[in-house]
């Protein structure tokens, strides 16, 4: 395996670890939170999936449905992270 590949190879074990962790620590938390972190834990389980497909296929951008499918994990990532600070600062707000 070459150097691109075991970092691929960390880039799954890390976004496994984080969707696990983000999962774990959504379980003691209220009905909102833990739908949030499911969606979240799901994100990043599925982004180390597509990391394992892209040591398959030699790049990230190629086929184009792998580049697709990052881009969908990002975006969902990316609003789980946006509703995750609203509800923080709503919750400072009261």
């Amino acid at each position: 395996m070459d150097a691109a590949g075991l970092y691929n190879a960390f880039e799954i074990f890390l976004w496994s670890a984080l969707g696990l962790a983000v999962g774990w620590r959504g379980l003691g938390a209220p009905p909102r939170g833990r739908r949030l972190s499911r969606v979240a834990a799901t994100a990043f389980l599925l982004f180390a999936v597509s990391d394992a497909m892209e040591l398959k296929t030699g790049a990230w951008w190629r086929p184009w449905w792998l580049l697709a499918w990052k881009a969908a994990c990002v975006l969902v990532l990316a609003g789980c992270l946006a509703a995750h600070l609203r509800g923080r600062a709503s919750k400072r707000a009261e």
